[in-house]
């Protein structure tokens, strides 16, 4: 497993980090059956290019014969409902709090 996003939106600092990971790992990724490339890509966003993702996780699955896993995290749940809540009382104690009752 390697896990190196966090938040990332951006597509080229995302195929650069694997490009990393291929040059310091290349030899030792095409002897494993699969990898999981943890998660954080923030795939989800409306203009993310999702082409050029699936493009160049099939050219990296093909290179090391390697069945690629991505950890979607947010992705999976993202818009799935909301949370409704009263702030019936707020305070400091260190930092703010808030004391809620959810419906």
């Amino acid at each position: 497993m390697i896990h190196n996003n966090c938040e990332n939106d951006s597509f080229e600092a995302f195929s650069a980090s694997l490009a990393d990971i291929e040059d310091r790992f290349g030899d030792v990724l095409a002897q494993l059956e699969w990898v999981s490339l943890g998660g954080g890509i923030h795939f989800i966003a409306p203009d993310y290019p999702l082409e050029k993702l699936a493009d160049r996780l099939k050219g990296f699955s093909e290179k090391y014969g390697v069945q690629v896993y991505l950890e979607p995290g947010e992705a999976s749940i993202h818009g799935a409902g909301s949370l409704v809540t009263t702030v019936l009382d707020t305070m400091h104690n260190e930092k703010n709090l808030a004391v809620v009752d959810h419906h």
